[in-house]
């Protein structure tokens, strides 16, 4: 919901850092948001998400993530301001994002 859905990745792309982990930092204006992480194709078979029924992301905790991911991601924002997401893919079968 972040991008309205839409391949458009400006301002959602995450940097790659080194040894497995991607960092995006972006503003995020307050509201409940839906969300998965996925290439700029889409493939199915890249798609990160939730496992089923546990979506919910918790800001400064980490969330195990499947893959490929059937459910959605869901963070509640408050207030608008800048975040800091970052995904731990060092173990590609259980990745790991954080949103601070």
């Amino acid at each position: 919901e972040m991008n309205d859905w839409g391949g458009e990745l400006e301002g959602y792309a995450f940097t790659y850092a080194a040894s497995g982990i991607f960092t995006l930092d972006t503003t995020l204006a307050a509201g409940p948001y839906n969300f998965k992480i996925a290439d700029a194709d889409w493939a199915d078979d890249s798609t990160v998400g939730a496992a089923t029924g546990d979506g919910t992301v918790v800001l400064g905790e980490g969330k195990t993530l499947v893959l490929p991911g059937d459910d959605n991601l869901f963070i509640e924002v408050s207030e608008e301001k800048s975040f800091h997401f970052t995904l731990d893919a060092s173990t590609p079968s259980a990745p790991v994002l954080t949103v601070e």
